[in-house]
Formats: structure tokens, C-alpha cells, sequence
């Protein structure tokens, strides 16, 4: 009887340890894919949008009459 309690107790902490564990992976795995969608999206949102610097237009200059 004393056996099977003990067995019974590793297993279940087996069990949590390793939910934990699986837990921890999904979290990780969600987070990191979270993080590289949002740079994707900012490096796509950079490369479509203008250039922020405004577009410099020459200046035409008048020639001095004779």
C-alpha cells in the first residue's frame, strides 16, 4: 500500500512537471511568434510608406537680362 502511494506521488509530479513544462513551450513559442509578426509588420509598414524627409524642389534661377 506504502509503494503504490509513493508511485502515485511521482507520477502526478511527473505529470505537473511536465504540463508545466509543455505550458512554458506554448508560451514561448506564442510570444516569440507575437514579436516577429509585429517586425515583420513594421519593416513591411517601412518599406511602403514615403520617405518622411520632405522632396527638395530646385529653385529656378533667372538669368539677369542684357
Amino acid at each position: 500500500m506504502e509503494n503504490t502511494a509513493l508511485v502515485f506521488k511521482l507520477l502526478s509530479i511527473t505529470a505537473f512537471s511536465l504540463l508545466a513544462i509543455v505550458t512554458l513551450g506554448i508560451a514561448y513559442l506564442t510570444v516569440s511568434d507575437w514579436r516577429d509578426r509585429r517586425r515583420r509588420e513594421n519593416e513591411r509598414r517601412e518599406l511602403t510608406t514615403p520617405m518622411s524627409s520632405p522632396a527638395v524642389k530646385p529653385s529656378k534661377s533667372k538669368k539677369p537680362k542684357r
